[in-house]
This record gives C-alpha cells, sequence and structure tokens, in this order.
C-alpha cells in the first residue's frame, strides 16, 4: 500500500500487517526493516519504577533491534513482547524488563508482530506451533 492509508479498526490493522509480514522473505536475515525516531527506553526495576536507558532512534534490522550504537538486542534473546497501551512496548530479556515507548506515530504492534512471525517460523515444524501468531 502507497500513500497515507488509516485502517479503520484494529481487525483492518491487524489483517494488514498479517499480509505484510506473511508476504516478506523472512529466511536467515530479515527482510523487514523499520525505525522510529523519538523513543525512549526505560528498564522497568518494579511495579512503577523505570528507570531512563537510552533516547533516541531505534532501529530494526537484520533480526536485531538496536538503539542508537549503544544497545543491540537479537530476537535470539528475546523471550516475550507485549504492547502496552497504543505507543508502549515492554521486552522481557533473561534477568531485565525493558519498556519501549514512542511519541504518537510509534506503531509498538509493528514490531511484535515481526518479533513473533519470525520466532514461530524458526519454530515451524515443531508440534503445536503455528506460525500464524503474531503475538495478540
Amino acid at each position: 500500500i502507497k500513500g497515507n492509508y488509516y485502517p479503520e479498526n484494529i481487525f483492518e490493522y491487524y489483517s494488514l500487517q498479517e499480509n505484510i509480514l506473511t508476504t516478506k522473505n523472512m529466511g536467515e536475515t530479515l527482510a523487514i526493516q523499520y525505525s522510529d525516531e523519538l523513543i525512549q527506553l526505560f528498564e522497568v526495576k518494579r511495579a512503577q519504577n523505570r528507570n531512563v536507558t537510552y533516547i533516541g532512534k531505534i532501529n530494526l534490522v537484520n533480526c536485531n533491534i538496536l538503539f542508537g550504537d549503544e544497545i543491540k538486542w537479537s530476537f535470539e534473546e528475546i523471550l516475550a513482547m507485549t504492547v502496552v497501551g497504543k505507543n508502549k512496548l515492554n521486552v522481557y530479556l533473561e534477568n531485565q524488563v525493558f519498556q519501549i515507548k514512542g511519541d504518537v506515530r510509534f506503531s509498538a504492534l509493528k514490531y511484535m508482530h515481526v518479533y513473533y512471525h519470525y520466532m514461530n517460523l524458526k519454530k515451524a515444524g515443531q508440534k503445536n506451533v503455528s506460525s500464524e501468531f503474531l503475538g495478540l
């Protein structure tokens, strides 16, 4: 889809994301690349306690999430992702939880969709694993 397209509801948005992801080549390196500006990265310590870790640009490239030159997470070290609200994404690592918060144009859902689609394709062929689940 070219130009500005605004889905009318969450089902339409989800279907659009699913179509984009399932038609991309997800081989050894992720063919999808995203980036967003004005990102805040917080390390979540306890219920309401967050420490700012990074402010700047986020990039998703070759199965890695990058925050400038400072922080890099491969999909392999991420245990799970959840969308919190409209523009926040929680990322769960081995012993840490991080929250990515963007401005109103940031779509946490697209990052989560790419992560779960890649991980499901990686697990393809295993018993009871569907490559269609995108994290919702």
